[in-house]
């Protein structure tokens, strides 16, 4: 179960949530000898409630649009239709940075989907990894109107060369066939 709400978390999140689990997980050998104690149990419960609950007070304090807008290395890409009929009136921004991790997209004119039938999904071109495999940006759905979505990158990206939009089944796919591409923005 917690494996499972772990993939719905932001990257850094699932970072932090990671090492204090590992660190938890890998008592010295001074720790072991004091395992006995009943209050130490009660301890580190009430310890690792308190750094649970700060990195989701930092989790809600993600980098807003104008942080992103505001860092050094950010970079401000229109989209650019690719002939789908579905992104044929769409427009928009695609605004990200690498030192962040973290960005955003607009949208104009993106046809409203059913998300029991199709969800648009983002993939982000990496310099550092293979084109075939680009990194999973999150899964949305257009109200049909003007809106904006921030970026939830399922791995750390270290160079964005590449933004891209396709639709996909309800929930995204892993590795996508592109057979719906519909608006790419490259810096």
């Amino acid at each position: 179960y917690l494996a499972a709400g772990m993939e719905q978390l932001p990257q850094r999140l699932r970072k932090r949530l990671l090492k204090i689990a590992n660190g938890l997980s890998r008592p010295g050998p001074r720790t072991l000898s004091r395992l006995r104690s009943p209050w130490l149990g009660w301890g580190a419960a009430v310890a690792a409630s308190m750094l649970l609950m700060a990195s989701l007070m930092e989790w809600t304090d993600l980098p807003s649009l104008e942080d992103v807008q505001s860092a050094p290395d950010s970079l401000s890409v229109a989209w650019a239709t690719t002939g789908d009929p579905a992104g044929a009136f769409a427009s928009g921004s695609v605004f990200w940075s690498d030192q962040l991790d973290a960005g955003f997209l607009t949208f104009d004119g993106l046809p409203a989907n059913a998300p029991d039938e199709n969800q648009y999904q983002l993939w982000i071109f990496d310099a550092s990894r293979p084109a075939e495999y680009p990194v999973d940006g999150g899964v949305f759905d257009s109200p049909g109107a003007a809106f904006q979505v921030p970026i939830d990158p399922k791995l750390d990206v270290d160079n964005a060369t590449l933004f891209a939009i396709t639709l996909e089944r309800p929930g995204g796919v892993v590795v996508s066939t592109r057979e719906r591409l519909l608006l790419t923005a490259a810096p």
